[in-house]
């Protein structure tokens, strides 16, 4: 990894911790970063919340779809709306995506959109689940998975889909 990635995941990762309120994240918590004093906004039925600190030029995503942050299409849709939006923000540089629950990262695949689907849905379902992918995977922005509890499945997807 170069320096100035190096810096970018170290911010990164004292911004989240001071978001959440701890002291210590990740191994490179110990790199200095400026005051991080986000601004908040919602996508529509609050699956992911955003905050924005332009000038560190991090994002945050949390994830708030209860109990477990299960991936359906419309949490699906809502993760890849929300990632071009900060995306579209040329002050960002990185993205930490993250959950409400400290228990659960995400718990993968929502089982009922694979149990008697619907012949219409089911295809966006999984379009939108590539989606998600490829918006992580193919960012302009360094990301990264904060990963407190567990995350199956679909859930490890989400993380391994980050950088």
């Amino acid at each position: 990894m170069n320096p100035a990635m190096s810096l970018i995941v170290g911010r990164q990762c004292r911004s989240f911790g001071r978001l959440l309120g701890r002291q210590k994240v990740l191994s490179v918590s110990h790199l200095s970063c400026s005051s991080f004093s986000s601004s908040s906004s919602s996508t529509p039925d609050d699956l992911v919340l955003s905050s924005v600190d332009e000038d560190a030029g991090i994002a945050m995503l949390t994830m708030t779809r209860p109990p477990a942050n299960s991936l359906s299409l419309e949490m699906n849709e809502a993760i890849c709306n929300s990632i071009k939006t900060v995306e579209a923000n040329p002050n960002i540089q990185s993205l930490i995506l993250a959950s409400s629950n400290p228990k659960i990262f995400s718990a993968g695949l929502d089982v009922s959109e694979l149990v008697s689907p619907d012949n219409d849905r089911l295809p966006k379902f999984w379009n939108s689940l590539q989606q998600i992918f490829i918006d992580l995977y193919g960012s302009r922005l360094a990301t990264v998975a904060a990963i407190e509890g567990h995350a199956p499945a679909a859930g490890c997807f989400l993380a391994m889909a980050c950088g």
